[in-house]
């Protein structure tokens, strides 16, 4: 008898736990799987389930509606352990349309980029791009998280990849912990909108790019390359951070 694989050859988390369900829901619970290849999530198990449940108000039993749903869920023995729900691989794209990541160029002057990785094999496209929004000024600038949050929930990256923060050589500790605060913010807002998080090394995806040395303009010209339909995000010299975004997403993306 074969052991069951632990974790998933692609992103390497931990597959969930087996469904173990008993009773007359059984099959009902079995049929909603097979009509979804791709992967269901617990509550819209339970929402295909109990969708004849009555709406809001008691039960016959003197019940809520979530408390009579509780109760007969508990009464099933519908035994999902914690950390089910939502455990699709997160770097594999669904047959039905494109994934999108995020990629990171971190700090107060990076940038930010969405690319979207299409199933059928179709060339990667940079969906959008921007630089950190930040408020403030000099002391007192800050990365703007309320904007970085609103801009990764309208795009709904599944999986996020940002460049190692490291300090500079010759910074000085202002700066440095200027920097290290707007690292540690980006990386707060990403984890805040419970999206998994790579941290990728420079060396690793300058050398997936051939780029060499710190040439930000190099980088945009490759960015440039790869997402020719895009020139309007990358078209400026100082758009370097967006460009480093989007190779750093792309560097990271499944393939």
């Amino acid at each position: 008898m074969s052991r069951r694989r632990r974790l998933c050859p692609t992103c390497h988390r931990p597959f969930p736990p087996r469904l173990v369900v008993h009773g007359p829901v059984r099959q009902r619970i079995v049929d909603v799987i097979a009509d979804r290849p791709d992967g269901i999530t617990r509550d819209e198990i339970l929402d295909v389930v109990y969708a004849d449940d009555p709406g809001p108000g008691k039960s016959k039993h003197g019940l809520g509606a979530d408390q009579a749903r509780q109760q007969r869920v508990g009464g099933a023995r519908l035994a999902y352990r914690a950390g089910l729900a939502g455990t699709r691989c997160t770097l594999s794209p669904r047959k039905d349309h494109a994934m999108n990541i995020l990629g990171v160029d971190p700090g107060i002057h990076g940038g930010l980029a969405i690319i979207a990785i299409d199933a059928n094999g179709a060339a990667p496209r940079l969906v959008d791009a921007i630089d950190i929004p930040v408020t403030g000024v000099g002391a007192k600038e800050r990365v703007d998280v309320l904007t970085i949050r609103n801009w990764i929930v309208q795009h709904a990256p599944q999986h996020a990849l940002i460049e190692r923060a490291q300090a500079m050589p010759k910074q000085g500790a202002s700066s440095g912990f200027k920097y290290g605060r707007a690292v540690g913010a980006i990386e707060g807002v990403i984890a805040c909108c419970a999206i998994p998080l790579t941290i990728v090394e420079p060396s690793i995806w300058k050398k997936f790019h051939a780029l060499r040395g710190s040439d930000k303009e190099a980088g945009r010209q490759r960015a440039l390359q790869l997402f020719p339909t895009a020139h309007e995000l990358l078209a400026r010299k100082k758009d370097h951070g967006r460009a480093e975004a989007a190779l750093i997403a792309l560097a990271g993306a499944p393939r």
